[in-house]
């Protein structure tokens, strides 16, 4: 019972620290399960503010090879291995996590908290999103 609790607070914590340090977000950012929820748009001002901050993209390699967000690293969400390769990353990194809707991303949030990754930013909409807001700037 403490071990959940203790979990549970140091989510919550984690959570507060993230949404200080992003500030100022747009009111579009919201804390859901102890993740930041940002749109492309926060996603692509956040990445240049930030160099600590990891992309994990969980598409498919076919769907990474045809695009994907600059230094981003790739593990496939349909993968055999998923959890085995997801426990290889870094704990205390933060990653920016998506796939191409959102779909797989958000489903990987639980299994990466489960693995003990807890600094998540998931980028709602996913890769799609992404390309739209990157095609409205130009």
């Amino acid at each position: 019972m403490k071990k959940i609790f203790f979990w549970r607070f140091a989510t919550v914590l984690i959570s507060l620290v993230l949404m200080v340090s992003l500030q100022p977000m747009s009111l579009a950012a919201e804390v859901r399960n102890g993740v930041l929820h940002v749109n492309a748009e926060e996603a692509q001002r956040l990445l240049s503010e930030r160099t600590d901050v990891r992309v994990l993209d969980v598409r498919t390699i076919g769907e990474f090879k045809q695009g994907k967000i600059e230094d981003a690293i790739n593990i496939d969400y349909y993968a055999d291995d998923f959890t085995e390769q997801i426990k290889s990353l870094d704990p205390q990194t933060t990653y920016l996590v998506h796939c191409r809707s959102g779909v797989r991303s958000g489903k990987s949030l639980a299994i990466l908290q489960n693995v003990g990754i807890n600094k998540l930013i998931h980028l709602d909409g996913g890769f799609n999103a992404w390309l739209e807001a990157t095609s409205a700037r130009e």
